[in-house]
């Protein structure tokens, strides 16, 4: 499943597109372990877990907003939480607004990131049909502490900017992502699209089972 990229005025298009320079990248991440953990990955679950699911998401992706307000809850609850497996959330941002929430969320303390995350996909469909989309972010974000000053300052951080990017084009040019949401897990097991829970945890398994014989 493709990602949902969402029609606003080309006016915004530019302004951020300027503001952030979409297109500016630096290549600094380990092209042969794209899976590796790197120190810009927000780690969720026990460090000792058998296997990592990494995750590549756009914000503006409906697949992944529905993955996270249906599905993930559950890997949480049944995997993460229990120790089986550690979780990464990786940007792919498909478009310039989706670039604007990731730059958002990774301005936030890492122990707040996945709060912001989650907050910014239960209220996708507000936010991005808008006519002013940053302001409704702003709303979003003021609710977990984040004044609007702070949100203009992170999306204008070209540093911020710069890590977002790599993880696109390391997905993109390196793992050949095509499609959000895609799922690494574990070492062999691939995934994509927003599966819901009954059938991603049979993946999980899987991955596990794989992890087990290995080691």
């Amino acid at each position: 499943m493709t990602s949902t990229v969402f029609k606003f005025s080309s006016i915004f298009l530019v302004a951020i597109a300027l503001v952030a320079g979409w297109g500016l990248v630096a290549h600094t991440a380990d092209e042969t372990n794209p899976l590796t953990i790197t120190a810009d990955d927000v780690v969720i679950g026990d460090e000792n877990a058998s296997i990592t699911m990494i995750e590549y998401a756009s914000m503006t992706c409906g697949h992944c907003a529905n993955f996270h307000k249906e599905t993930f809850p559950e890997i949480k609850k049944n995997y993460i939480d229990t120790g089986k497996i550690r979780f990464v959330l990786r940007d792919m941002p498909w478009d310039p607004l989706a670039m604007a929430v990731s730059k958002i969320a990774r301005c936030a303390p890492p122990e707040q990131f996945y709060a912001f995350s989650s907050a910014f996909f239960d209220t996708q469909k507000v936010w991005s049909k808008s006519s002013d989309p940053i302001t409704e972010l702003k709303k979003v974000a003021r609710l977990g502490g984040m004044d609007g000053t702070t949100v203009e300052s992170c999306l204008n951080n070209t540093d911020l900017h710069t890590k977002v990017m790599e993880s696109r084009r390391i997905g993109m040019e390196v793992l050949k992502v095509n499609s959000t949401p895609s799922f690494y897990i574990g070492s062999e097991v691939v995934v994509q699209g927003g599966l819901p829970y009954a059938e991603i945890s049979k993946q999980i398994d899987k991955a596990l089972a794989i992890a087990a014989k290995q080691n």
